[in-house]
């Protein structure tokens, strides 16, 4: 029996244990001190039924111990040195914390604003600070592992990236405030990176560029048997862009092939 049934049950007792006093016996003094003694008790009743409740409450939201408490995932990183692991982009020196506020800040164009690994770019910036150097920076971002450690196990929790911000280089105005920079998109996560322009640990400037993924296969042809390798740059850096799957054509239906790619 649960809690509301056994509330309502002891409703119903004490509405069959009033006493029926429309065609009562007792005189009219008695009657009022019947009358008196049962309210009293109901709302006694009623308190001790609220009280009940409050406390069953609380033994259900409040942990018996805190061995019942669930920890947090802990994040394991990729050691240094990984083979195959591209370094930080341009650089390779993580920025210093700088504030961006999206009031009174410049404009930087990037162009072309999009393309895959590689493309080359250009940077200019416009009514900066004249004669000034000013370091720009590249958002980018580290691929980590979420695991639950038990006694007995390690459970796999899924992927985290942890983003930041690394040197780009640093340019200097001419004497109208204006700046352009070339260079080429490094190898690094898919998406839009944004591109600061930094004066006194704050960011006076802003622009971005959306780095496409790209897809290659080789060798493209070749008999039965034949070993190919696919590559696949740009992938994202979350939890929708992060993965793909690769599939084979064939003339009746799509088949998956056995491979998991996420990029870390």
């Amino acid at each position: 029996m649960n809690l509301d049934q056994s509330v309502t049950r002891a409703s119903r007792v004490e509405k069959e244990q009033e006493p029926q006093t429309k065609n009562s016996k007792f005189p009219s003094g008695e009657e009022k001190m019947m009358k008196s003694k049962y309210l009293t008790r109901g709302r006694r009743s009623l308190v001790l039924r609220t009280a009940v409740v409050t406390i069953l409450g609380m033994t259900v939201l409040v942990p018996a111990n805190a061995a019942d408490t669930v920890p947090a995932p802990l994040t394991l990183m990729a050691p240094p040195g990984l083979p195959g692991v591209p370094a930080l982009p341009f650089t390779g020196v993580k920025s210093a914390t700088f504030t961006a506020s999206s009031t009174n800040m410049s404009t930087l164009d990037v162009t072309p604003s999009q393309g895959p690994e590689g493309t080359p770019i250009t940077i200019t910036g416009k009514g900066l600070p004249a004669s000034t150097s000013l370091p720009l920076t590249w958002s980018t971002a580290d691929g980590a592992w979420l695991a639950d450690v038990q006694p007995n196990t390690v459970n796999y929790m899924g992927v985290k990236y942890l983003k930041y911000n690394v040197d780009l280089t640093t340019v200097t105005t001419d004497a109208t405030g204006a700046f352009a920079f070339k260079t080429r998109i490094p190898r690094d996560f898919g998406g839009v990176h944004d591109i600061y322009a930094i004066k006194d640990g704050a960011a006076i400037a802003h622009g971005g560029f959306q780095m496409n993924p790209t897809l290659s296969i080789s060798p493209k042809s070749g008999p039965i048997g034949t070993e190919i390798t696919i590559t696949y740059t740009g992938m994202g850096s979350n939890l929708y862009t992060g993965g793909v799957s690769v599939l084979w054509d064939v003339p009746t239906m799509w088949r998956q092939l056995p491979v998991s790619v996420f990029s870390t």
